[in-house]
C-alpha cells in the first residue's frame, strides 16, 4: 500500500534531488556523500569556546561544510515538511559512526517561533537520528523566548580580540564589524530556557542543523546547565564558515571528515 501511495505522490508531486535537482531523488548518492562523517569543528566557533582559554567548552561535530550541495540539500529540507526527506537525512546521519560520547540525553534546539507555527522541526529529526546512534532519548526541553540583550562575553574571540590590542567595545574596522556580527547573532540566541523536567543530572547532547558562529548552543548549553544537566557534545549537519574576518594565528583549513 506504501509503495502505491508513493507512486501517485510522484504523480502529482514529482521528486527531486534537494542538493542539485536531479529528478526522481529526494537526496541523490552524489549529494548524500558532501555529508561525509563527523569532524569536531568546535576550534572555529567563538560562543563555544572558554572565555580566556583555546579550548571549547564542548566538542561539536557536523557532517558538512556548508556550502555548495550540502547547504542547498539543508535549505530545502529546512523549507519543506516533507516525510521522504526526513527519512533520506536520518539515514545519512546513521550512516556514520558515532563519536565516542556519554549521552542519555538528546535535545533539540528550538525551532523559530515562523517554523514551528508551519510544522517545520528538523532538529527533531536530527535528534531523533543521533539517538538512535547512542541509544539515549530524545527531550524536547528547550524554549526560545523573546530575544532580551546580548551575550555577557564575547568567549574566546573576545579574548582574542583583547590580546591584539584595547578592549572589545574599542575594536574598530573589520573588528569592529567582526563583533558587531557575533553580537547579533548572539542576541539572536538569547532567550532559549529549559523545562524544569529530565535534566538533572544528565549528560546531554544538543543538536540542530547548521552552526555558524555557537551562539544557539552555547545558549543551549547554559539552559540545560540551568536545570543540572551537562552538555557533552553538539550535533549538527553543517557547519557554516567562519564568520571572523582575522586570525590571530594559525589558518583555515579545508573541511575534512574523520
Amino acid at each position: 500500500m506504501n509503495d502505491q501511495w508513493n507512486a501517485l505522490l510522484d504523480l502529482f508531486y514529482p521528486r527531486w534531488c534537494a542538493g542539485c535537482g536531479a529528478w526522481d531523488e529526494d537526496l541523490c548518492a552524489s549529494c548524500g556523500a558532501e555529508f561525509s562523517g563527523w569532524e569536531d569543528v568546535s576550534e572555529h566557533l567563538p560562543y563555544v569556546g572558554v572565555a580566556g582559554e583555546e579550548r571549547a567548552e564542548f566538542p561539536v561535530f557536523a557532517l558538512a561544510s556548508y556550502t555548495g550541495p550540502a547547504a542547498s540539500a539543508v535549505v530545502a529540507w529546512k523549507n519543506m515538511a516533507d516525510r521522504r526527506m526526513d527519512r533520506a537525512f536520518a539515514e545519512v546521519i546513521g550512516a556514520h559512526p558515532p563519536p565516542e560520547l556519554a549521552a542519555t540525553l538528546v535535545v533539540p534546539a528550538p525551532s523559530a517561533p515562523k517554523r514551528a507555527r508551519q510544522g517545520r522541526f528538523v532538529a527533531g529529526v536530527i535528534a531523533q537520528a543521533v539517538a538512535e546512534m547512542y541509544g539515549a532519548e530524545v527531550g524536547i526541553v528547550l524554549r526560545r523566548q523573546r530575544a532580551g540583550g546580548l551575550p555577557g562575553g564575547l568567549g574566546r574571540a573576545g579574548s582574542r580580540l583583547e590580546r591584539l590590542g584595547g578592549t572589545v567595545a574599542d575594536a574598530v574596522g573589520r573588528m569592529g564589524r567582526q563583533r558587531a556580527n557575533l553580537q547579533a547573532r548572539g542576541k539572536k540566541a538569547r532567550g532559549i530556557t529549559a523545562l524544569p523536567v529530565g535534566l538533572e543530572g544528565a549528560d546531554v547532547i544538543v543538536v540542530d542543523d547548521v552552526v555558524t558562529t555557537g551562539a544557539t548552543l552555547a545558549e543551549a548549553s547554559r539552559a540545560v546547565k540551568s536545570r543540572g544537566g551537562t552538555v557533552r557534545g553538539a550535533f549538527v549537519l553543517a557547519a557554516a564558515k567562519d564568520p571572523r574576518e582575522f586570525r590571530v594565528r594559525g589558518h583555515t583549513e579545508p573541511f575534512r571528515a574523520v
